[in-house]
């Protein structure tokens, strides 16, 4: 990853003066309001209901020391030049472009600081809800996730410093840097959650199988128990074993079968021991206590860890989905940092409450879906949802701590002493 480029404070205008700083900022807004409205047929530059005008205010007012224009209709004229410029598109910017101009060489007089002012003011008006300030903090951004090679002060990057601001360079950098980090430390909790999910699923199929292998156990000895009812109403002979039955010379095909099934279902529990024995970590050595211990591990990973893990994976994603959202838009702010901070931990906060709402012995939650089928919910997967969507959940807890302690004020209102009264005649 290549280091991402500093500021480099020698490239805004030299001159110290706080008017000119101010004047610089608001042109730097201005610019990027321009590029941002110029760039899109919705919101345009273009005020949807500007008139044309005769271009009478496109020049400025007879200098007053070679004139006797009185200075209250100077400055009426002057006003009335700024909002002609401000209705006009192409005014506008011819305006702002002269400005821009002149002040490198420090020569902004107070008219012109005004008409950059009401042209911020406009064009936020124009481009909402994207304002200058988020606009510029952007672009910020973005020159910090992904950085030219060229050098800061090199001729093919003199044009960064139209939309640096130093006050926003420190919150670009950071919030690029914890967009990188993000990136990478979803990629790495994907793969790790990934890993851990596989490693459950494989212990609870393997469950699943000594189960369905017990089961057909069940049914095979039924089948013994049958024969053994019909050899026995048959015969004297009691007590026939099923290793009797199939160490027979004379075996009747229904009993051929079963002692075949015998054999099968004998290899399969086999294997499925050895492998239930090396998926414990425990390593137990009897067959009834590694079954217990993948029992016990499956249903803590399961029920707890993953849905811990699934919650900040949805939380990171809505995350980045906003991020990737707001930065289409043009709507970073420097707060977007601290509130993903905030999102993501409200969203593993989340997964880790979900044990709590959450039966593993009444099985996995069932929810209509899309076009009405039913879709089956697991403990994991409302932990993901309720991380992606941490908003709703919240409401959805609000209402149900109103809903219950309504209840509980209902009810004690119930018991009160008017109400015993009422009982009591």
């Amino acid at each position: 990853m290549p280091d991402v480029e500093t500021y480099d404070p020698t490239l805004k205008p030299r001159d110290g003066g706080e008017y000119l700083w101010f004047v610089w900022q608001v042109m730097s807004d201005v610019y990027a309001l321009v590029d941002f409205l110029s760039g899109r047929a919705k919101p345009s530059l273009a005020s949807p209901h500007y008139r044309r005008h005769n271009g009478s205010f496109n020049h400025r007012s007879p200098d007053s020391a070679g004139n006797s224009t009185p200075p209250a209709k100077e400055n009426q004229l002057e006003r009335d030049r700024i909002e002609a410029d401000l209705e006009h598109p192409t005014a506008l910017i011819q305006r702002a472009m002269e400005i821009g101009r002149s002040l490198g060489d420090g020569s902004v007089d107070a008219a012109d600081a005004a008409f950059l002012v009401s042209a911020r003011d406009l064009l936020n008006v124009r481009a909402a809800p994207a304002t200058g300030s988020s606009i510029v903090f952007t672009l910020l951004v973005i020159s910090k996730i992904h950085p030219r090679g060229v050098r800061a002060g090199s001729p093919a990057n003199r044009s960064h410093f139209i939309y640096a601001n130093e006050h926003l360079e420190d919150a670009a950098s950071k919030l690029a840097t914890f967009v990188r980090r993000a990136l990478m430390g979803m990629l790495i909790l994907l793969l790790f959650t990934l890993a851990l999910s596989a490693y459950v699923a494989w212990g609870k199929l393997l469950l699943d199988t000594r189960d369905a292998v017990l089961r057909d156990f069940g049914a095979n000895e039924s089948v013994f128990a049958a024969q053994m009812t019909q050899i026995a109403s048959n015969s004297l002979e009691k007590g026939v074993s099923a290793a009797a039955l199939c160490g027979a010379d004379h075996r009747t095909f229904v009993i051929d079968q079963a002692c075949r099934q015998l054999d099968e279902l004998k290899e399969r529990h086999d294997g499925v021991a050895a492998h239930i024995r090396s998926w414990d970590l425990f390593q137990e050595d009897s067959d009834v206590g590694a079954v217990q211990h993948v029992a016990v591990t499956v249903g803590v990973i399961g029920n707890y860890l993953l849905p811990v893990l699934y919650g900040a994976l949805g939380a990171m994603g809505s995350m980045l989905q906003q991020f990737n959202k707001r930065l289409a838009e043009r709507l970073l702010t420097p707060r977007d940092r601290r509130a993903a901070h905030i999102r993501v931990m409200l969203g593993v906060m989340m997964g880790a409450c979900i044990g709590l709402f959450f039966n593993s012995s009444a099985g996995p939650a069932q929810a209509t879906g899309l076009g009405g089928a039913a879709v089956t919910l697991s403990a994991s997967a409302i932990a993901f949802l309720a991380g992606y969507g941490v908003e709703p959940v919240f409401r959805t807890l609000d209402a149900l701590i109103s809903h219950f302690f309504s209840l509980g004020g209902i009810k004690d209102a119930n018991d009160g002493p008017q109400h015993i009264a009422d009982r009591s005649s």
